[in-house]
């Protein structure tokens, strides 16, 4: 069975194994904003987890509570939920992101390498991710940044070998 790390608290557990259902319990308990905050001061945030896991149903249930803030909520890796879902390629979530009141806010926070979601998306090759980003409000703006070395994600495509990615990312007109 899969497991989390003995640090996570019973909803970073269900969000980890895509539990919604429990996920949903959970959150109706008097202790939940509680336990997301002890989560999120962990290290441990179930929105960071189910992102990464590609835990969609989860990451829809935390976006729809609207006590729950999720911007300057990062990861180890200096990477929002929105970095997450796009580097491990998990277009649902890169939706529920990108559709989210949040949208706008998640692709203009900063890594400390200026680092996007597309960058991640085109470093790992995930052409549906990297054709939601650019499709997006955001497309114009994530293709033209470039990381502190320089690259841009048609660059990094590129230099990974993801050339159907690279493609695409020079066919939208934006390089």
């Amino acid at each position: 069975m899969q497991s989390l790390s003995s640090g996570a608290l019973p909803v970073g557990q269900a969000a980890f194994l895509g539990a919604a259902d429990i996920v949903h319990l959970l959150l109706g308990l008097s202790s939940a904003r509680e336990q997301l905050a002890q989560s999120e001061k962990a290290g441990l945030a179930p929105i960071l987890i189910a992102a990464t896991k590609g835990k969609s149903a989860v990451v829809n249930i935390l976006m729809s509570l609207p006590w729950l803030n999720i911007l300057g909520v990062k990861g180890k890796s200096q990477f929002n939920p929105l970095h997450l879902a796009a580097q491990n390629g998990h277009l649902a979530s890169v939706k529920c992101f990108l559709e989210s009141a949040y949208g706008a806010a998640l692709v203009k926070e900063k890594t400390e390498g200026n680092v996007n979601p597309l960058h991640l998306a085109a470093l790992n090759g995930h052409l549906p991710v990297v054709k939601q980003l650019l499709d997006s409000t955001y497309g114009e703006t994530l293709a033209k940044q470039r990381t502190v070395s320089g690259e841009t994600a048609y660059a990094i495509a590129e230099r990974r070998g993801h050339q159907e990615v690279a493609s695409v990312l020079k066919d939208s007109g934006y390089f």
